[in-house]
């Protein structure tokens, strides 16, 4: 997963399963360098620690521990919960926002 600078959605075009991605051109900067910033994080469900439920593959665990800005898990109230099984490669965001 890389950070990328994007100034116009032309900065952006289809990729896998037509999600939005930036084109080859934009700059990739460095989570270690990132301190001014927000990254927004989805997720299938947060407990209220920030730990989420993703699909299993750690990307964005990779890309927190090493990010040096600030963090925001998104999701519905309802998908908010108690029971989130972690491990030591989990990385919690710093805070979650809601529908409610």
């Amino acid at each position: 997963m890389e950070f990328c600078v994007i100034s116009s959605s032309s900065d952006l075009e289809k990729g896998m399963y037509g999600i939005f991605e930036p084109k080859a051109y934009c700059t990739v900067l460095e989570a270690e360098n990132i301190t001014d910033s927000i990254l927004i994080v989805p997720g299938l469900c947060f407990n209220d620690e920030g730990f989420r439920l993703g699909y299993g593959k750690g990307y964005y665990d990779r890309f927190i521990s090493r990010y040096k800005g600030y963090s925001i898990g998104v999701c519905y109230k309802e998908f908010m919960t108690d029971e989130i099984p972690t491990d030591e490669y989990d990385k919690p965001v710093d805070t979650v926002i809601t529908d409610r």
